[in-house]
């Protein structure tokens, strides 16, 4: 007659393969799931452009001044509203963010031309809105990802892929060319 042995527990080659689909199935999920605990360049530029957008309308809602200041060296920026009373002159804090690493400030740029990269480079809103033009650019270390051009009149501000700043005579150059190749066109 024949004995029936009972099995107990799993044999190796079970337990490598369950092993194996929890490891393939946990990398697929931790890879999809990077973005929502890191924002990427892409969110920290649509955060700028939504402040920069805020400044210009609490100017004009409020009648009164907003300064935007970019701290590059500390990757944030904040925000103040300029208070006029009789009493004289106050600031009042209405935003400040502080940046991931994903998402760094690497400069800002003038239209003049002139680059920013180190300090605070601040950015006002007159009581009517209008503020200065300012390229500003973001990125990893390695890379500038992403600008974020604010026009001076209407509250305008464009995000553009890559390393892109404003020139003087209107337009735009995008940096990975040489803008003095141009001029000599």
């Amino acid at each position: 007659m024949k004995t029936i042995s009972r099995r107990r527990g799993l044999t190796l080659i079970e337990i490598v393969v369950v092993v194996s689909i929890l490891g393939i199935i946990l990398s697929i999920s931790i890879s999809s799931l990077k973005n929502f605990i890191r924002p990427s360049t892409v969110d920290v530029a649509e955060k700028l452009k939504a402040t920069l957008i805020y400044c210009h309308n609490t100017a004009i809602i409020h009648n009164q001044a907003v300064i935007l200041q970019i701290d590059i060296e500390n990757n944030k920026y904040f925000a103040h509203r300029i208070i006029r009373s009789e009493t004289g002159i106050s600031e009042k804090k209405i935003i400040e963010i502080k940046l991931s690493s994903s998402g760094r400030l690497i400069d800002v740029v003038d239209l003049r031309g002139i680059t920013y990269d180190t300090g605070i480079v601040k950015i006002p809103f007159t009581y009517n809105g209008v503020s200065e033009d300012f390229s500003i650019h973001l990125g990893d270390e390695y890379k500038i990802k992403k600008s974020v051009l604010n026009y001076r009149y209407n509250g305008k501000v464009i995000i553009k892929e890559g390393n892109f700043s404003r020139k003087a005579r209107g337009g735009e150059f995008n940096d990975n060319r040489n803008p003095e190749d141009e001029n000599s066109l």
